[in-house]
């Protein structure tokens, strides 16, 4: 049965069961921004390109929308390549995309959201914003974060000089002078007592224990994993004293040795020898690396699937 009828009968399923409306995105096609010779387009995952190098700029497919920059102005594409939002909004150093339905984006220098339809939903008067997750969306007010539900009403007043994005119900942020996490009501359920930390993800988050008041000073690297309670995961051992990036994509992470790049497994053994310039996490299979100056993809073996022919690339959506 075609994708297209399979979510309208799931659509049709989920209404007659809670009266709600879902969206269906289709994740068949995938593909990955490219740049070439300064112009950004799409290739899938056999390196063909379904989408020819025209745009100034690209970024991911994220709710089967894509953020591209057209005259210095952002809209959006569907997969392929129409223009489905025309390109009204300014460019900033910034990913745009779509998700839960909504689009953070800028209009006369202020962060506003929109829906799929490229209607404003949540009027721009942010100095900051970034996509929703889990039902709020961080914003800047000044030099403060602090958050938002799908109306536009403060929830979290902006309070905070570093926040996260919510991740498994809790976010990373700024207290005096150190960083904890905070629940959706804003209460403070692990102290603030690390210098660096990363958000959660199937349960635990990386910190490193200490102060960050102390700029210009480097704090001794005593990293380990905490659960939701801000207890101490059994530690993994370093590998072998290198720089590991403790982020876990598809099971591997990416490690540094000499200078060059590679990945190893959720126990640090090395399943692919560091040999690459520089190197992306992996998704749906496949991970950007820079081999001689270019980008191409490898596969979790480590056999290079499409050559390194771009200048750049954001990897697979």
């Amino acid at each position: 049965m075609p994708i297209s009828k399979v979510c309208v009968l799931l659509i049709s399923v989920i209404i007659l069961i809670s009266g709600s409306i879902s969206v269906c995105y289709s994740h068949d096609i995938l593909l990955a921004p490219v740049k070439i010779d300064r112009k950004w387009g799409y290739i899938d995952q056999s390196g063909t390109m379904t989408i020819p190098v025209q745009f100034q700029q690209a970024d991911r497919f994220s709710e089967d929308l894509a953020a591209v920059q057209i005259d210095g102005r952002i809209g959006f594409i569907d997969r392929t390549g129409n223009i489905v939002i025309p390109a009204q909004f300014e460019y900033r150093d910034a990913p745009f995309s779509f998700n839960e339905g909504l689009a953070a984006v800028v209009i006369d220098s202020k962060w506003g959201f929109i829906d799929r339809s490229g209607q404003v939903v949540i009027s721009p008067r942010f100095d900051y914003a970034e996509n929703f997750s889990e039902g709020l969306a961080k914003i800047q007010v000044d030099v403060k974060y602090g958050f938002i539900d799908k109306s536009g009403q403060t929830i979290i007043q902006p309070q905070y000089k570093v926040a996260n994005s919510f991740s498994e119900g809790l976010a990373l942020v700024s207290i005096g002078n150190g960083l904890g996490f905070i629940n959706k009501s804003g209460e403070m359920v692990i102290p603030a007592q690390y210098h660096a930390g990363t958000s959660f993800k199937h349960g635990l988050a990386f910190v490193i224990p200490g102060s960050v008041k102390s700029q210009g000073q480097v704090p001794k690297l005593d990293a380990y994993y905490i659960d939701k309670k801000g207890q101490v995961f059994p530690p993994q051992k370093r590998f072998q004293g290198k720089d590991v990036t403790m982020s876990y994509f598809e099971g591997l992470a990416q490690v540094e040795i000499d200078g060059k790049y590679g990945f190893v497994d959720e126990t640090e053994q090395l399943v692919i020898s560091p040999q690459f310039e520089y190197v992306q996490p992996f998704s749906k299979g496949m991970a950007a690396v820079k081999i001689n100056g270019k980008w191409g993809f490898i596969d979790k073996t480590g056999t290079v699937v499409i050559p390194a022919q771009f200048d750049y690339t954001w990897g697979f959506n």
